[in-house]
């Protein structure tokens, strides 16, 4: 019996931009992805523009849109998104400052 266990699948610091790759599952390799923690990267509570995690396949996975968006408060995600082998996950954010990111989940190895 296989014994399953959390792992820290990706992660970044201070990530701005469009079309960032954060991670590809390698080959032979599935992931689920359970959990996403996000802090805006800058020091204050100036309002951002938020980001969007994706596929590269194009399907949204977490966004935070401009709805009041703030740095240093941390936004959590919680889940079960799966992702196959050779598939690329994606971050896209317009702000500054950019964000850190942190994603686990369970990496599990194909039959």
């Amino acid at each position: 019996m296989a014994r399953v266990y959390s792992a820290q699948l990706t992660a970044g610091l201070a990530l701005t931009g469009t079309s960032i790759t954060l991670a590809t599952v390698p080959a032979g390799h599935v992931w689920v992805l359970r959990h996403m923690t996000a802090n805006g990267a800058g020091s204050s509570t100036l309002p951002l523009s938020g980001f969007r995690i994706s596929l590269a396949t194009g399907q949204s996975i977490w966004g935070l849109g401009d709805f009041g968006v703030m740095e240093g408060v941390p936004y959590d995600w919680s889940g079960r998104h799966v992702v196959p082998s050779g598939e690329t996950l994606i971050f896209s954010s317009s702000d500054p400052h950019g964000w850190d990111l942190l994603v686990s989940g369970y990496d599990l190895v194909t039959p």
